[in-house]
């Protein structure tokens, strides 16, 4: 069941709490943070947090998007412990942070 406030739906009454996040907040910050930024973008041309001249190589993606995730994380009792991203099948790059 989802609340509706004007003409936006919002998340589900009941969601799941792990490690301090909802489920549902969890899944908005990585649409907010990463998803809204990257799909369907030029990431050489369209993406601001993409400093300008940095190639968006898997490598340099996973340590743009755990800065990105860690600040949305800041007011939530929680910490992120790991970012995978997947190039293809077989290439990816994961990162733990600094």
């Amino acid at each position: 069941m989802r609340r509706c406030c004007g003409d936006q739906l919002q998340a589900p009454i009941t969601t799941i709490l792990q490690n301090g996040i909802y489920h549902t907040h969890w899944s908005d910050i990585i649409k907010q943070e990463v998803t809204d930024h990257l799909d369907h973008s030029n990431l050489n041309l369209d993406v601001e947090f993409i400093p300008p001249g940095m190639q968006p190589t898997t490598e340099n993606l996973v340590i743009l998007i755990w800065q990105r995730l860690v600040k949305a994380l800041e007011h939530y009792p929680c910490q992120l412990h790991a970012i995978k991203l997947w190039e293809t099948e077989t290439i990816y790059a994961e990162y733990y942070g600094e």
